[in-house]
């Protein structure tokens, strides 16, 4: 298992994992280097700003809907224990929100969510559910810095999730860049490329 992340390989490690690696990002040199571009790329690419990625608002409703079935199934099934479970994530968001400089999910997942997670620990030690809830404050962290750049002109490509970012005046694409050689005109193209 390689990870980007050094404290992921330990993790994997300690989980078991007997090669476990931290592996940082790189590009390939052959892959991304700059190139000629036209006039009409030039037009089109030639950007102050630029982000390619994704929103992950997909991936954070799918994962925040798995970790309120998880948390029904443990509270007896019902409509108030999803509605609980709802409002309990809402205050956790609300709170991450106030400063995406500070990760407070962990802390406060324990404090709302202890014997939830006490319980699912000790029945599925292999499920994380701060993964599961950390998906959310991500992807609004990336949205709320993407369009913090929208009076930069910032122009961003990549899943649907990213109209939110639109709505405060990013500019949207409209869709994923191809990644060969359309990402390298736009990192070529663009006066600054950001990475959240």
């Amino acid at each position: 298992i390689f990870s980007y992340r050094q404290a992921s390989a330990d993790l994997y490690r300690e989980a078991g994992f007997e090669h476990a690696e931290y592996l940082p990002l790189a590009a390939d040199v052959q892959q991304r280097r700059p190139g000629e571009a036209s006039a009409e790329e030039q037009r089109l690419y030639n950007e102050p700003v630029t982000f390619v990625g994704a929103s992950m608002v997909q991936d954070a409703q799918l994962y925040t809907a798995e970790f309120c079935r998880l948390y029904v199934e443990f509270a007896g099934g019902g409509r108030e224990a999803a509605l609980e479970c709802q409002r309990r994530l809402e205050l956790i968001n609300a709170d991450q929100r106030q400063d995406f400089s500070r990760y407070v999910v962990g802390e406060l997942l324990r404090l709302h969510f202890a014997a939830f997670l006490e319980h699912t620990a000790a029945a599925r030690p292999y499920l994380d559910l701060e993964m599961l809830v950390a998906q959310a404050a991500a992807s609004e962290k990336r949205i709320a810095y993407v369009a913090a750049l929208a009076p930069l002109g910032v122009k961003v490509w990549g899943d649907p999730g990213w109209q939110l970012a639109a709505r405060a005046g990013a500019r949207y694409s409209g869709r994923m860049a191809r990644h060969r050689d359309e990402l390298n005109l736009i990192y070529q193209c663009s006066t600054i490329n950001l990475d959240v």
